[in-house]
């Protein structure tokens, strides 16, 4: 049984190294650019993730970040929110339950499907970036002082969350911010954070820093002229549930190293659309999320 003494020893240890608390409370193996993430957020109040498809990021967001922010900040506040429920409920709150529940030491509180309480002023909550949520983010402000956003699928999220909502949020000095996304929207608050003078930490990972590449130094030039399996020669990745070198080459010959696609889902980079294009990537993202209420009424989109 942990004593008092333990527990505050431990949140403050796990206060001035994120990295330590994910390894050694968790129990969580933690890859180099989960390290990189989880130091810029110990250390800076605003940071933006651009990231290539499946590197794991709900899984840092969620069942990384929010924890050890939770756990180790006294009266904190953590508030994550992506633009669906399936976003918000199936995944992120996913990780931060699994988290919760697999923890080599006990967390403590209560945790919920979208909600982790720890004591009075001091919790986790999670809700989805919907037409009034500038509304919901109206009077968080952590008794404490410490508390954090955690925004989920950034390039989806509506200009007026950020002007309306976050930006309230983070107005204490003591208060963070991390957003976390696939770089799908040439245009929006995400895309500007990874401008210069944006006054975020800007972070990259693209598929090229993932396990399953760095393990056989496996680089762009390889996908493009199918070398890449012989560099892996029959072996078993390491990472097979992240982003692989198999899908990046089906996707590198279906969509092109530089269309909006590639750029977006495998390089980790904006896409660079004009106005000739008909639809953008991010609206077709956002569609494919959109949640239509059954009230009986039959819909086609063309």
């Amino acid at each position: 049984m942990l004593l008092r003494e333990d527990i505050r020893r431990i949140h403050a240890q796990g206060r001035q190294d994120p990295v330590w608390f994910v390894e050694k409370v968790l129990g969580d193996d933690v890859i180099d650019y989960q390290k990189a993430i989880l130091r810029a957020v110990a250390n800076n109040r605003k940071v933006s993730v651009r990231s290539c498809h499946g590197i794991g990021k709900s899984k840092t967001a969620g069942g990384m970040v929010a924890p050890w922010f939770l756990c180790c900040h006294y009266q904190s506040e953590v508030i994550t929110t992506a633009p669906s429920l399936r976003q918000v409920q199936g995944i992120v709150w996913k990780e931060i339950n699994r988290a919760y529940n697999e923890s080599e030491m006990p967390l403590g509180g209560r945790c919920m499907k979208t909600r982790w309480d720890m004591g009075p002023s001091w919790f986790a909550t999670g809700f989805t970036t919907s037409s009034n949520a500038p509304d919901k983010f109206q009077g968080w402000h952590p008794a404490s002082g410490h508390g954090i956003v955690i925004v989920d699928e950034a390039a989806g999220v509506d200009q007026r969350l950020y002007d309306e909502g976050i930006s309230s949020i983070v107005s204490s000095g003591d208060s963070k911010i991390l957003l976390i996304g696939n770089p799908t929207n040439p245009v929006g608050d995400f895309r500007d954070s990874h401008k210069k003078g944006s006054g975020y930490l800007r972070i990259k990972v693209d598929a090229f820093q993932t396990p399953n590449f760095t393990t056989f130094g496996i680089t762009q030039r390889d996908i493009e002229n199918g070398e890449w399996e012989g560099k892996i020669a029959g072996r078993s990745l390491p990472r097979p549930y992240l982003v692989t070198p198999d899908w990046v080459a089906d996707r590198y010959k279906r969509w092109g190293k530089d269309s909006a696609l590639y750029r977006a889902r495998v390089l980790a980079e904006f896409p660079l659309e004009g106005a000739d294009n008909l639809i953008p990537i991010y609206l077709l993202d956002r569609a494919r999320d959109a949640h239509l209420p059954a009230d009986d009424v039959p819909r086609w989109g063309f």
